[in-house]
């Protein structure tokens, strides 16, 4: 079994991902806990990004898979949080290629999550992988991300760098807090609704990042969002219409979002139409690509 070595691997996406895969590679997750057991399937080592410590040689991966990264919307966006977004991403990075050049080991392939946040606040624009990044922090963090990505370059035989969108899951991540009304019956959508979200299925996520580690033709910028964008607006009727034919739906201010959360703001109300043209060039089959779709398969809310 090929050993792959997963940084972030107990959030959301490492967490389903270990839930698919544990019996098709021998999975390694890098901890900060020193007495973490390796238990289901999942071998645990121990690093620490300000002390330098990382020990690859004990590990020898054969792929990298980065997912590491504090949560973009768990905390209002001061100053001192946007700086530990972009360390957050950047310093684990920035290690695994000091470690990787001192333990003389070179991976098969580095494979990274990003976001679609790269390309800002668009409207009107239909955005690919060649398009250029946008203005604002979400654009600049992602930019600096990437950065870090394509520093390492060299150091692997083939680097692939997955831009997510809204990553759809009932164990956390979006949905969730989309849905934090919906016992009054009472679904929202932001601003006036028309900006498009840019969505994809959790499971869809980890078979892209599979595809990655066994199909050598993913290899640079790729856009993870299905081919069926829709409005804010129309994600939240037909959210409601997921669960019940009973609800209404309202919109959230944009001036009160602004109030509420700041400059954070940008994640609920950018505009951002992103679409897979990489994914549909290596003739990747979407698990599920209507939003109908993917939400009656997330109907354990």
């Amino acid at each position: 079994m090929q050993n792959v070595l997963i940084t972030g691997g107990s959030g959301l996406i490492g967490s389903r991902f270990c839930e698919l895969y544990s019996d098709k590679y021998n999975l390694i997750f890098l901890t900060r806990n020193q007495s973490r057991k390796s238990i289901n399937k999942v071998q645990y080592e121990y690093w620490d990004t300000e002390k330098g410590i990382l020990d690859l040689k004990n590990i020898n991966p054969d792929y990298i898979i980065s997912l590491s990264g504090e949560g973009i919307a768990d905390k209002r966006w001061t100053e001192n949080r946007k700086k530990v977004l972009i360390e957050s991403r950047v310093k684990p990075l920035q290690l695994i290629k000091v470690k990787l050049e001192e333990s003389n080991i070179k991976p098969k392939a580095i494979i990274g999550v990003s976001a679609i946040g790269f390309y800002g606040d668009r409207p009107n624009e239909v955005l690919d992988e060649s398009s250029k990044p946008g203005n604002g922090f979400l654009s600049q963090s992602c930019l600096q991300w990437e950065t870090a990505y394509h520093n390492l370059n060299e150091n692997s035989d083939r680097l692939a760098i997955l831009r997510l969108g809204t990553v759809l899951s009932n164990k956390g991540g979006a949905l969730p807090k989309m849905l934090m009304t919906k016992f009054l019956r009472i679904f929202n959508y932001f601003g006036n609704g028309k900006q498009t979200m840019s969505w994809i299925h959790i499971d869809d996520v980890c078979h892209i990042i599979a595809n990655s580690i066994e199909n050598e033709n993913y290899s640079g910028v790729i856009n993870v969002v299905s081919p069926e964008s829709v409005s804010n607006k129309s994600f939240a009727h037909i959210l409601k219409n997921s669960i019940s034919k009973f609800g209404i739906v309202l919109p959230v201010p944009k001036f009160l979002l602004k109030i509420i959360l700041g400059e954070m703001s940008a994640i609920l109300l950018d505009d951002t139409n992103v679409k897979p043209n990489r994914l549909q060039e290596l003739k990747y089959k979407f698990l599920f690509e209507s939003l109908e779709e993917g939400l009656r398969d997330l109907k354990k809310f």
